[in-house]
């Protein structure tokens, strides 16, 4: 599952007390219509959290820290002896602000949501201030944004390498290191036999934000494959893969150090995680030139349907700035 935290008229999750005020902004309430179709939809849609036993008159949601109530109207008009008035159709006065890490996660989550049950109203747009931005309505017409500033490089270079979005034309590149056996060997997906299996990868695996072709900028041959992607809203994960004709030149401790490098200089990310099998010597060791620190075994976990005893690696951002540093004065 994919965390997004809940934002309100942008403001910050870590709200702190005012002590100007001795206030504090932490809970958000929506007075409702219908209880139980509300909750079912930010629990089952936008995949809040909540403990409501389908009885009491309230319920909480909750994301991340922040706390939505849901509360009938009926009985909170009854409450404060007052009736009050609801708009007639979508609300414009506010709307519950969704963050997801990146543009490309913007899209996916915004057409996830729909097939779900939310109401289109405003698709997945680039604004000039650099927000990739999208607007969808609960049953209740109230306005839902979902958001990101953070855009994906779609290309990045070391020395030697070139990274870049795969494209259809390099089904033979990529049929070339896939049927290996041997260099898909510690891969969650056995060697290809045709190369429409590369044709069909290329369509609906490769072309995704945060997968790159590793290219050798010499002769721009496709070697291997290095793709990024997200545990959390601040952590990140990867995958790697390498023709092994190029084993033993240190072309995929490059491909990573660019990519880690990539991460903690301009997304919000504050730290990257990386596994491999337990006897993959050769992907640790990659992992280690790259600074990342082991961490704990894992024993019979399933990774992509595959089960193994697997390596865990991670890096935190203060230890890689902490590297940094000390790499410069050097």
């Amino acid at each position: 599952m994919i965390t997004f935290p809940l934002l309100f008229a942008f403001l910050p999750c870590n709200v702190v007390m005012d002590y100007n005020t001795g206030m504090k902004m932490n809970k958000i309430a929506l007075f409702v219509t219908d209880l139980a179709t509300m909750v079912g939809f930010y629990r089952d849609v936008m995949e809040m959290k909540t403990d409501w036993d389908g009885v009491s008159k309230n319920a909480e949601m909750t994301s991340d820290g922040i706390e939505l109530i849901f509360y009938p109207r009926p009985d909170f008009e009854h409450m404060i002896h007052t009736s009050l008035t609801y708009p007639k159709q979508v609300n414009g006065s506010f709307s519950l602000c969704f963050d997801v890490i990146t543009f490309g996660e913007v899209d996916k989550k915004y057409a996830q949501l729909v097939s779900r049950g939310a109401k289109p109203l405003f698709p997945p747009t680039t604004e000039a201030w650099g927000q990739r931005t999208s607007y969808l309505v609960d049953p209740e017409d109230n306005l839902i944004e979902l958001s990101s500033f953070c855009e994906i490089a779609a290309a990045y270079e070391t020395e030697r390498l070139s990274m870049r979005p795969f494209h259809l034309r390099d089904a033979e590149a990529v049929f070339s290191y896939a049927s290996d056996e041997e260099t898909v060997r510690y891969l969650t997906w056995p060697a290809y036999k045709r190369i429409e299996e590369a044709q069909y990868s290329l369509r609906h695996f490769l072309n995704h934000e945060g997968c790159y072709a590793i290219t050798i900028q010499e002769t721009n041959h496709l070697i291997g494959c290095i793709d990024l992607s997200f545990l959390s809203d601040q952590k990140a994960t990867f995958g790697f893969v390498l023709h092994k004709k190029y084993w033993n030149q240190g072309y995929m401790s490059e491909a990573l150090q660019g990519l880690i490098d990539y991460v903690f200089h301009s997304l919000p990310i504050t730290e990257i995680e990386g596994l491999c099998e337990v006897d993959n010597g050769a992907s640790a060791r990659v992992m280690q030139k790259c600074g990342m620190r082991f961490t704990h075994i894992e024993k019979n976990a399933t990774c992509n349907g595959k089960v193994a005893d697997y390596a865990h690696y991670l890096l935190t951002r203060s230890q890689y700035l902490s590297q940094h540093d000390r790499n410069e004065r050097n």
